[in-house]
């Protein structure tokens, strides 16, 4: 089978989509609901053993707990909005998808790009649309209604995954990955680019961009920050001087020892994401600076993203990363920039 169709993206669309990575991909109620039946069942087991006057001593953590979680739930509905205010170029964009015997082929939103279906890791789908997950929380989405019944049954077929559909997957994205790299865009007929660089998307530049994404954009630190102070100060108010001592002294390292968890889990989700994604593995990205836009060309396809739909560009000790939306970029190590290169995006970022 062979068809093509054309499709917007509105924003109640990407809000389904969050919810969707949420609940079915990220399984975000079932980890809230694990914590809550620890501090619950925490709160149960004192009013049995220690009665109900002990129980209202720890109350207000109780209390604290669900207005955390409704904070976080609260931020979480913003940021979908912020991050597709800040998706300019997704907006008013029409996306072409091509569907063929062999491969999917997507332009649109600047870029275009060519996909094996072993390249899509689970397909998703709801009443209204399916979801083509290339990565856990990347995908396409896709419109139910613009779609025959012949069609989205050939799409489940050809996405419908599995175990061995995976480890063929990844053995191709080996011999793809060690054949060589690909070949550099050519520029446009008659203009050459300014700057030019070339960057290997490795696991340590995963490691780099996942983690200031946590503290650069989500400040994922606030959160375990702040319940760590209102504790504190809880058991200043409630024992005095000396319930504070004690809970520095017996509960502080415990709640260290929870964040340290936390920190270790992230590490590993972002590993196995990497591990989980054979043909983002050390690719080597061509990018291309010209007066209006850069272009960058991977394994899967082209974009082209002209300066004034850049998001944002930040800058670390190792890396620039591009953003074309909040939580969404284009990752460049510092060592593969000339020092022209380094100056241009610096003055850059300050028109951004």
């Amino acid at each position: 089978m062979d068809f093509e169709f054309k499709s917007d993206l509105t924003f109640d669309e990407y809000k389904q989509y969050n919810r969707v990575i949420a609940t079915r991909v990220l399984h975000q109620p079932l980890i809230i609901g694990i914590i809550s039946l620890v501090v619950f069942g925490q709160a149960l087991y004192y009013y049995l053993t220690k009665g109900f006057d002990f129980l209202l001593k720890i109350l207000p953590l109780d209390i604290f707990y669900v207005i955390a979680i409704a904070f976080i739930l609260i931020k979480a509905r913003n940021n979908i909005k912020k991050t597709w205010e800040s998706k300019a170029i997704a907006r008013g964009a029409v996306i072409t998808y091509h569907f063929y015997p062999d491969r999917i082929e997507v332009s649109g939103m600047d870029s275009e790009g060519r996909y094996t279906y072993d390249r899509v890791r689970r397909l998703l789908e709801t009443d209204t649309h399916i979801y083509l997950m290339l990565q856990n929380n990347l995908g396409y989405i896709i419109r139910k209604s613009l779609l025959t019944s012949e069609q989205m049954d050939f799409i489940r077929e050809k996405c419908k995954g599995g175990k061995n559909h995976r480890n063929s997957a990844q053995q191709e994205a080996v011999t793809v990955t060690a054949g060589g790299d690909e070949p550099e865009p050519e520029p446009q007929e008659g203009e050459e680019p300014l700057y030019t660089a070339e960057t290997v998307y490795t696991l340590k530049e995963y490691y780099r961009y996942s983690f200031s994404m946590l503290a650069r954009v989500q400040r994922f630190y606030l959160v375990p920050a702040a319940v760590l102070a209102f504790v504190m100060l809880y058991f200043l108010v409630e024992f005095g001087i000396n319930g504070l001592l004690y809970f520095i002294r017996f509960a502080f390292p415990y709640l260290l020892a929870l964040f340290g968890l936390i920190f270790l889990l992230r590490l590993l989700a972002v590993y196995l994401s990497w591990k989980r994604n054979p043909y983002g593995q050390n690719i080597k990205n061509h990018y291309r600076f010209y007066n209006d836009r850069f272009t960058v060309k991977g394994s899967s396809g082209r974009s082209s993203i002209p300066y004034d739909k850049i998001y944002r560009i930040i800058e670390t000790r190792t890396d620039f990363y591009l953003m074309i939306a909040k939580n969404q970029g284009f990752i460049l190590s510092k060592q593969d920039c000339s020092d022209e290169l380094k100056s241009f995006l610096k003055m850059r970022s300050k028109k951004n």
